[in-house]
């Protein structure tokens, strides 16, 4: 099962599309296969809370709602946790890109003609601190060295400094507090490719920059590395619109993506904004969101 909320952040992709809350159709697949099988193990790109406030779209919620659960394998939250029983479920989550994986261990006994889980454990497995396997290194490493060759690849040049300056105020980056060029670039080029008039833009990471020189293909990922589907609204009457250039909670990103479906509902004046989401951990709290309401008048 995916996270329901796919509908947010995909729905271009989607059309044409039915998109059921995963509530539904894990009651349709235990019912479809329970007196088949002993163990059940649910594999979910779900975070293991609800996001969005959307009911069935955490781990926790559904393992509550189907204790006969066993292990719950989640994902999406791209955070490590070795082993957490909800009740009597068992779930896992792994670091992003590979870094982590689970070892579930699950012991059966016997219970009449069938088998009945006696205990389960898991353990986190951290893949830097093994050596990569030598056969398969050799076997991707003409796709290893293509891919590089690809990103290696110059686009452009930066003379004058930085995109960015260094923050005055340790912990807090400069685009969230004073204009910049990075920010800039980024909304020129989403105005050039949408043919809007307004442009809103995140700060995709605290230390997002790129420095005087030569500029690569993966250069651009410190600037603009998540694959976020651009939004082009278009407004007959006055609109106004929150956007989210930096936020901490999922709260607040929903109130943002409502906003967008809610208030712009019809065109004229065309507004681009690209939704995401920026981390900015100052000690062990996370940066307040930077709100930008912007008031957009009919045109003409």
């Amino acid at each position: 099962m995916v996270t329901p909320n796919i509908q947010l952040w995909d729905a271009p992709n989607l059309e044409g599309c039915v998109v059921y809350n995963p509530v539904r159709q894990i009651r349709k697949a235990i019912e479809l296969i329970k007196d088949e099988v002993d163990v059940l193990v649910g594999a979910f790109h779900l975070d293991l809370e609800n996001e969005f406030d959307v009911p069935g779209s955490g781990a926790r919620g559904i393992a509550q709602e189907f204790p006969e659960l066993d292990v719950i394998l989640a994902a999406h939250g791209h955070k490590l946790i070795e082993g957490e029983m909800v009740g009597d479920t068992l779930v896992v989550e792994n670091l992003s890109q590979g870094r982590s994986l689970s070892h579930v261990q699950i012991v059966c006994e016997r219970s009449g003609d069938g088998w009945k889980v006696a205990d389960k454990s898991a353990t986190a497995v951290i893949t830097a601190d093994y050596e990569p396997d030598p056969e398969i290194v050799e076997l991707l490493a003409p796709y290893d060295e293509r891919a590089k060759a690809f990103a290696r690849e110059i686009v452009g040049r930066l003379e004058g400094g930085p995109l960015s300056t260094e923050p005055e105020i340790v912990g807090i980056p400069t685009p969230q507090v004073e204009d910049t060029a990075l920010i800039d670039l980024i909304n020129k080029v989403m105005l050039h490719y949408s043919g809007a008039d307004v442009s809103v833009a995140e700060l995709v990471a605290p230390d997002a920059n790129i420095q005087p020189g030569e500029i690569r293909r993966c250069d651009v990922s410190k600037i603009y590395k998540h694959t976020n589907t651009r939004v082009k609204l278009s407004c007959t009457r006055l609109c106004t619109c929150a956007f989210a250039s930096c936020h901490a909670s999922s709260e607040t990103r929903h109130l943002v993506a409502s906003s967008h479906r809610a208030r712009c509902p019809s065109a004229s004046l065309a507004i681009a904004a690209v939704l995401g989401m920026c981390w900015a951990p100052m000690g062990e709290t996370i940066l307040d969101t930077l709100m930008l309401a912007v008031a957009v008048f009919q045109k003409g």
